[in-house]
């Protein structure tokens, strides 16, 4: 009898062990996820600073800097359609994931969701031009961006 209660109680407790490291890691999991997208909420802030430092008083892009913000701003919405799709995005809390939403201007299609903040980046780009209200939502991006990926970071 007492042989059958210490194999029970030891089961037990190696259920009470798996349990426990399968939380911490899946904790571990999500920490590092929300450090990912931190770090991408930081390279679309720094995209969206390079794009004013290139846009002289009257709005016009440099021309120098045309192929290099474009390359890049295609790669950023290349890497937020992706995180947007994935389950990685869906883990985090709603409140953030609403917030990076408003601050990236996500749009939901039917096929997909996009970062309409980049596409309208992209325009911009590609047009040489950057109008002064254009200007105003990217710097209100800057600080929305930055401050959403302190937070994630404070949270892992």
């Amino acid at each position: 009898m007492m042989s059958f209660l210490s194999s029970v109680i030891g089961f037990i407790i190696s259920i009470i062990r798996f349990i426990f490291s399968f939380i911490f890691r899946l904790e571990e999991k999500m920490k590092k996820n929300r450090l990912m997208i931190a770090e991408e909420l930081d390279r679309v802030a720094s995209l969206y600073k390079e794009i004013i430092l290139a846009t002289d008083s009257e709005g016009g892009i440099d021309d120098e800097k045309i192929l290099e913000l474009d390359r890049i701003c295609e790669r950023n919405q290349n890497r937020w359609y992706e995180i947007i799709e994935s389950s990685v995005f869906y883990e985090l809390p709603d409140d953030v994931k609403n917030n990076i939403e408003k601050a990236l201007h996500v749009v939901h299609y039917a096929p997909g969701s996009i970062a309409h903040g980049l596409n309208e980046a992209r325009f911009d780009i590609k047009n040489k031009k950057l109008n002064s209200g254009r200007v105003r939502n990217l710097k209100s991006s800057i600080d929305k961006l930055e401050n959403i990926a302190v937070r994630l970071r404070l949270s892992s």
